[in-house]
């Protein structure tokens, strides 16, 4: 019994041993087994900061890198994933390590890829005795998938009646295109199956889907999880993958290059302004020239574009000032933010402000500074025309009898008419009936009794009797009759004839001598014209008050004698039609001046016929258009000037008359170099045109607001509702908006589409579901781009197309709408359809948001050497033994794995999804699963 009981205690002792070396073993093998995990997890999440790391250095200064990565062929499993992944000689199970499945469904195909696709083997160095060798400890792949250029289907989906299932059998009408929201964008426009399934389970009106009310989707796997109850397979998730990606963002920033370096670096960048806030003034011109006013390095992109623009080269050589390359930019930074200021804000008053020395911005007005004013919702002049009336001599009238006809005195009466002399003759041989009115040239007389009287200038004088007079003019009626036209004989009718006389103005000598009046003397007249270009009507509704014209004219005679006839005329205008889309105000004639100003002599030349000022007010009073108001230095006196050519001695009406090229920018003077960049003569030039009134007044000669150039300006009056909207404030060149397209490839340079990119709508940081403008997935391109774009989408792709051909990438929006001439027309009239474009894409779009799926697979491997096996499966050839730091597999006769002679100890996949901002190179881990 002793024995017995032992015997069971030490068989107790051995079982109790056993188990605990069966556990101690177990426990190894598991902790083993998890140092194994451990490695193979530490190993994949070391192969996923490596391939972020290889794409950081890769893709700096790309902003677009899924144009370099491989696109499979369509007969390919892998079309539509453009890709890059990791390059190795070992390429067995590759496709399996990389093949990828979400619950359920392949999210890629474990299918063959490219040739050159492998494992990179992870070696390390293993004691073994005195020397260290190195060895196999695992190995790795990875595939980077371009997500970018993609939709996002948790974003682009309405919430209303409106489905996204827009086939044509549905019955469902297409998405307004406003510009406001993402959810314009149309899943089905771009090849997606029921569309409207990716929308919240829970929608106002219509059919609802399967994202959650208050949420989005998370991922392709929460998609297919979602969408598995109504039959989403691998094929689904293969074609929805090609167009659609359930991430987006976009930060609410632009570069500002401090440094002119071209490099998107830290602290370059800047937050866009809020264009619907109604930025001051100082905010607009700071947002534009950046903190150093005298330095080009850091002004924005958009005024760097300008330095190709034909006009900012113009401005730069004509003007007065030989501004800088910064201080051209200043000024037209200054003249756009006033007229951004004066589109949004409530009044119909044009903003004036002044740059200092400094490169500062300020309202009002200074002397010896640069001036710009605001263009607003207002009346423009449009034309302005001076009439001077010259005359020379005198106004005389009078009625003139007893002439001296006795038959000794034959020749002293004499009338030159048109038809011919009448004479002492002539009445003798006509007899008392004889009468003749009509113009006269020329009157010789002698006055027969004491006492005949004429009026000169409105005085009355006594003629002298036996004076022989002589009265010139080319303004002469006269009337001659006799006063006994029932005379029988000549005795009888010879001492009843009589001359009335009407002379505008004419000389008679020898001047009697109690005349002192001036013999040359002026009268200056206006004329003008004002143009309202947003509406037709608009004298019914909104007329302008008046225009004050502020005037100097000054005549030299032959003996150095001078006169000058100076002051104002407050125009009326009587006169309105249609034109061009606008209204067209002016008056029906000349205003002259309500008095003459002279001088004696007989020969003169108008050394000045100046207009110093203009201003027209509106309806309310306002001053609206102040010519010049362009206050750059203290030489600034005037606003046009013209002469004679010469000199004259006749009596002669003058004119001179300016047409603007854009009667809303027309304050430039004509001291000016660049003056004729906005006006035009009509009339003789710089010289005064005698007899010919070439003004036109009453007519547009040049084209007009519907018909120039990129010209569909506007004013709302209120703050900017779209992006788009910048488009039709007019620009820093006269009868043109600010331009966001090109008509032709010349055009692709000197564009202001860069502007886009300094505002926003809205107070965010961040904006969601915007579209990559550079996708190279042509479906998502025609979900963008429909409804928005003048030409059909197929057009503007392979415009795009074109110019990805050439290497080029959109590195900013505006390289999108203004550097591509062909996504839009060809007519530059037709401006505003197709900046209408612009205002349905501009909040829509993006170039910053990159968007990767990043899959690593890692593998530890146990190395062995010296075992014996068929690296070939052909039993011909000798077996090999497997060596160190190389991953030997035993291969079946068809090419298949046999067997792993270092065997794999543990496996680990890890898929990423990673967000790149293209502008400074920046990532973001956006999601991280471990897969199994």
């Amino acid at each position: 019994m002793a024995l017995l009981l032992a015997m069971g205690f030490l068989s107790l002792i051995l079982v109790m041993g056993l188990s605990f070396s069966y556990s101690a073993v177990t426990e190894g093998m598991v902790a083993a087994t998890n140092a194994d995990l451990v490695s193979a997890r530490l190993l994949a999440e070391s192969g996923l900061e490596r391939v972020v790391w290889f794409m950081k250095k890769e893709f700096a200064g790309d902003s677009y890198p899924g144009r370099h990565f491989y696109s499979p062929p369509e007969w390919n499993c892998w079309a539509g994933r453009r890709y890059l992944a990791s390059i190795g000689a070992d390429a067995r199970d590759i496709n399996a390590g990389l093949a990828t499945n979400v619950n359920g469904i392949d999210f890629t195909p474990a299918a063959t890829l490219h040739p050159a696709v492998g494992w990179i083997p992870v070696s390390s160095t293993r004691a073994q005795g005195a020397a260290q060798r190195e060895v196999l400890v695992g190995r790795l792949a990875y595939l980077v998938i371009d997500e970018s250029g993609k939709l996002d289907p948790g974003v682009l989906v309405s919430v209303g009646d409106e489905a996204e299932d827009e086939t044509p059998d549905s019955g469902a009408a297409h998405h307004p295109r406003l510009g406001a929201s993402v959810a314009e964008i149309a899943l089905a426009d771009a090849g997606v199956v029921c569309a409207d399934y990716y929308r919240p389970v829970s929608v106002a009106g219509g059919q609802a889907g399967f994202m959650p009310a208050s949420g989005r989707w998370f991922s392709m796997g929460h998609i297919a999880k979602s969408l598995q109850s109504v039959g989403f397979t691998g094929g689904d998730m293969a074609s929805l993958a090609r167009v659609a990606h359930p991430f987006s963002h976009d930060s609410e920033t632009f570069w500002r290059d401090v440094n002119g370096n071209g490099t998107w670096e830290i602290g370059e960048e800047e937050a866009r302004v809020n264009v619907a806030a109604l930025p001051s003034l100082q905010e607009l011109y700071n947002l534009f020239v950046g903190p150093d006013k005298h330095s080009p390095d850091d002004d924005c992109q958009w005024l760097k574009q300008l330095d190709n623009s034909a006009w900012m080269q113009t401005l730069q050589a004509s003007d007065r000032l030989n501004l800088s390359l910064a201080q051209a930019r200043r000024l037209v930074a200054a003249q756009v933010a006033v007229n951004i200021r004066d589109y949004g804000d409530g009044d119909a008053v044009p903003t004036r402000a002044y740059l200092d020395a400094d490169g500062e911005l300020h309202e009002g007005g200074a002397i010896g500074a640069f001036q710009v004013n605001g263009v607003d919702r207002t009346w423009g002049l449009s034309k302005l025309a001076l009439r001077l009336n010259v005359e020379v001599g005198h106004t005389i009238s009078g009625d003139m009898v007893s002439f001296d006809l006795s038959n000794g005195n034959p020749h002293r009466f004499e009338l030159g008419t048109p038809v011919g002399t009448i004479d002492l003759d002539k009445l003798r041989d006509e007899g008392a009936a004889y009468t003749y009115e009509g113009p006269a040239t020329v009157l010789r007389f002698e006055p027969r009794d004491a006492g005949q009287m004429v009026t000169i200038n409105g005085s009355s004088v006594t003629l002298t009797p036996g004076v022989y007079y002589t009265i010139t003019s080319t303004s002469m009626t006269v009337k001659v009759y006799n006063t006994n036209p029932g005379a029988k004989n000549w005795g009888q009718a010879r001492d009843t004839w009589k001359v009335d006389i009407n002379i505008g103005n004419g000389v008679i000598a020898p001047l009697p001598s109690v005349v002192t009046e001036d013999t040359i003397r002026v009268k200056p007249g206006i004329s003008a014209q004002v143009f309202f270009p947003f509406e037709e009507n608009a004298h019914l509704s909104n007329p302008p008050t008046s225009a004050t014209v502020v005037y100097t004219v000054k005549l030299q005679n032959e003996l150095g004698g001078a006169c000058t006839a100076a002051g104002s005329l407050d125009l009326g205008f009587d006169q309105a039609t249609n034109v061009d889309g606008g209204t067209l105000m002016y008056t029906g004639d000349y205003l002259d001046a309500a008095s003459w100003t002279g001088m004696e002599g007989s020969r003169y030349s108008v050394t000045m016929a100046r207009i110093d000022r203009v201003y027209l007010k509106d309806g309310d009073g306002h001053i609206v258009d102040d010519l010049p108001s362009n206050t750059a230095g203290t030489s600034h006196s005037f606003f046009a000037n013209w002469s004679q050519n010469g000199s004259s001695d006749t009596s002669m009406c003058y004119y001179a008359s300016l047409e603007a090229v854009d009667p809303l920018w027309n304050d430039r003077e004509e001291q000016d170099p660049d003056f004729n960049l906005f006006w035009s003569a009509t009339g003789g030039g710089g010289y005064l045109a005698a007899g010919s009134d070439a003004s036109g007044i009453g007519s547009v000669s040049g084209p007009g607001y519907q018909s120039a150039d990129y010209c569909d300006v506007r004013v709302a009056n209120q703050p900017l509702v779209r992006l788009g909207e910048l488009g039709r404030i007019h620009s820093y060149e006269p009868l043109r908006s600010l331009r966001f397209w090109s008509a032709s490839a010349a055009d692709e340079t000197g564009h202001d589409a860069d502007l886009l990119d300094l505002f926003k709508i809205g107070d965010l940081s961040t904006a969601c579901g915007r579209v990559n403008l550079n996708t190279l997935e042509k479906p998502v391109a025609v979900a963008l781009f429909k409804n928005a774009l003048s030409v059909d989408t197929d057009t503007a792709w392979t415009a795009l197309e074109a110019r990805r051909a050439t290497g080029a990438v959109c590195r900013r929006i505006g390289d999108f709408f203004g550097g591509i001439a062909g996504i839009s027309g060809s007519n530059k009239a037709h401006d505003d359809l197709e900046e209408d474009a612009v205002v349905k894409l501009a909040e829509l779009a993006t170039v910053r948001q990159n968007y990767f799926t990043v899959i690593v697979c890692s593998q530890v491997v146990r190395d062995v050497e010296g075992v014996l096996y068929d690296h070939d499966g052909i039993a011909a050839t000798p077996m090999v033994k497997a060596s160190l730091s190389k991953f030997d597999v035993e291969l079946n006769p068809d090419g298949s794995v046999k067997r792993y002679v270092d065997s794999i100890l543990a496996e680990q996949k890890i898929m990423a999804v990673y967000y790149r901002d293209a502008g400074n190179n920046q990532f973001r881990l956006e999601r991280y699963d471990y897969l199994h």
